[in-house]
């Protein structure tokens, strides 16, 4: 989403790959962060999906739309079902297949999505957004099958 703003606007960047990059990641250390995304500009950063401050950073002007909370709900209620439908195709022997440009099995994938939708609301519920705490950055070995990270991914329907 951070490269797909910059990009809109016309920003030239460059974007690393911490994962597959020993050097990114060190960039990233000496930073202080052990998270992504992360904005640099010179020794001034921004980390996380934060829009309003990406835009003060790098110098551009930021209009958005607030998004009454129906509809918002309304979006999650139908990524969440299209992601259940998505994960119970994926046939249990491929949740251990990992993209050539990611070393992320499948099924740490399908949990991360359902966790971010999952996280999304609680902070909402809470007031606060857990940023450095809320997601793994491991493998899920206990998913080993696609009906079971559904049922993990139906945990979160009752909180939208």
């Amino acid at each position: 989403m951070t490269k797909e703003l910059l990009s809109k606007r016309g920003i030239a960047f460059e974007a690393l790959d911490i994962e597959n990059d020993p050097g990114a990641l060190e960039q990233l250390r000496a930073l202080g962060l052990s998270t992504v995304p992360v904005v640099a500009v010179g020794d001034r950063y921004v980390a996380g999906w934060n829009p309003p401050k990406v835009a003060e950073l790098v110098g551009f002007q930021l209009v958005e739309r607030v998004t009454p909370p129906r509809e918002l709900i309304d979006s999650l209620k139908m990524l969440l079902e299209a992601q259940l439908r998505v994960v119970r195709q994926v046939p249990d022997e491929h949740l251990t297949m990992k993209s050539p440009d990611r070393d992320r099995p499948l099924r740490q994938l399908a949990h991360h999505c359902f966790r971010v939708i999952e996280v999304g609301v609680d902070a909402d519920v809470l007031g606060e957004f857990p940023a450095l705490q809320w997601l793994p950055n491991s493998d899920i070995p206990s998913h080993t099958s696609s009906e079971r990270i559904a049922r993990y991914g139906r945990r979160s329907r009752p909180r939208c």
